[in-house]
């Protein structure tokens, strides 16, 4: 069975301007292939490989040649629906404690989290190279508007727990990382790995939020063979081509 990137076109949103990183397009009709929002269409289409998107070398070299202002954001901008999706979200109860967003890249959204009042955001990327200008440009923003802003690391998702303590987050949040993980051979098995993960660092009743473009269909058979660890994940449709999950680490998990 292929990737399940095969049934989506993978979107990035540039800030400000809206770009599309669309591959082969896979097996959706044409009608579906327009994520951005018709009033900032796309500026340029540029097909990659979907399999570029799951490989660490892919992102690092990405982000070691992008111009410091050229922010990117996967999928939706912070500032849209997606603020008032958080904040309606499970995972605005627990905005007091330490919250992970898995796959940062250079994307702005700790920071306006932060400024939001998110505290205690931490953030991740596989790529030093991402992580090492978010560093740069939350010391500069620091400077401006006071505060220590989000933390930054360098992490694997599949491996969290080699950076971090176990179970010491109240939630988790991913926007598109999880897709970028869909897009490999062996995609399943990664993803299994994500939530082994997740769930290491996740406290017991912590919540995971995931805006996505993988479906259910790929998504939820992988977390319902680890019960064990996690409640029966909520899944729905939002926007266009998207969806919302939420799950929660299990209040009896060791």
């Amino acid at each position: 069975m292929g990737a399940p990137s095969a049934w989506w076109p993978l979107v990035l949103l540039a800030h400000p301007t809206a770009a599309a990183l669309v591959g082969n397009g896979g097996g959706r009709r044409a009608s579906s292939r327009r994520l951005v929002p018709r009033a900032t269409p796309p500026s340029r289409v540029v097909p990659v490989p979907h399999a570029c998107y799951a490989s660490p070398t892919y992102w690092e070299d990405l982000y070691a040649n992008l111009p410091d202002e050229d922010l990117r954001d996967w999928l939706v901008p912070y500032d849209s629906a997606l603020q008032k999706l958080i904040a309606a979200s499970p995972l605005s109860a627990v905005r007091d404690e330490p919250v992970i967003e898995l796959g940062c890249g250079n994307s702005p959204l700790a920071e306006r989290l932060y400024l939001d009042g998110w505290l205690n955001i931490i953030a991740c990327d596989i790529s030093a190279a991402a992580v090492q200008a978010a560093k740069v440009r939350q010391e500069a923003t620091s400077a401006r508007v006071g505060g220590h802003g989000p933390q930054y690391f360098v992490a694997d998702v599949k491996k969290l727990s080699q950076t971090f303590e176990t179970h010491v987050f109240g939630g988790a949040l991913d926007k598109g990382t999880l897709d970028a993980l869909c897009c490999s051979e062996g995609w399943d098995y990664e993803a299994g790995q994500y939530f082994d993960s997740v769930a290491s660092v996740l406290r017991p009743g912590g919540v995971w939020l995931c805006i996505s473009l993988t479906p259910p269909s790929a998504i939820l058979p992988i977390l319902e063979r680890r019960l064990e660890e996690w409640e029966a994940a909520k899944a729905k449709p939002w926007g266009k081509g998207l969806y919302v999950y939420q799950a929660r680490r299990k209040a009896s998990a060791m």
